[in-house]
């Protein structure tokens, strides 16, 4: 089994392009659809879909998901995210494995980085 795709329903389409463009690079293109205009990319090399949320009708009072990527310079992950319309939901946190921080994208799905520690 192999995962190959994340769709992600969205209620504020611009800004989570902006975000996931900036932070990601993720390149998201538009696709058009009969159902609407989706927006389609890559995250590392995992195809990523933007769905407006009135195609999907995701109905969660909040992020049924979390994504966690590992990260080589934590605070620079950090700036780059706040940059493109993130928020920063708390402190880092030191854990055995390396710095832990979540952050909130614009609709609110919480995205957790992981910076290795280095022996």
């Amino acid at each position: 089994m192999h995962l190959v795709r994340i769709a992600l329903a969205t209620t504020r389409m611009a800004a989570m392009r902006h975000f996931y463009n900036q932070l990601f690079d993720a390149k998201l293109e538009a696709v058009n659809t009969p159902e609407g205009t989706f927006y389609q990319g890559e995250i590392g090399q995992l195809l990523f879909t933007l769905v407006p949320n009135d195609v999907a009708k995701v109905e969660a009072r909040q992020n049924r998901h979390q994504m966690t990527f590992w990260v080589e310079d934590i605070e620079k992950t950090l700036h780059a995210a706040i940059q493109a319309g993130g928020v920063k939901m708390q402190q880092s946190l030191e854990t055995s494995s390396g710095k832990l921080l979540a952050i909130l994208d614009p609709d609110g799905n919480t995205l957790e980085f992981i910076e290795h520690k280095t022996a």
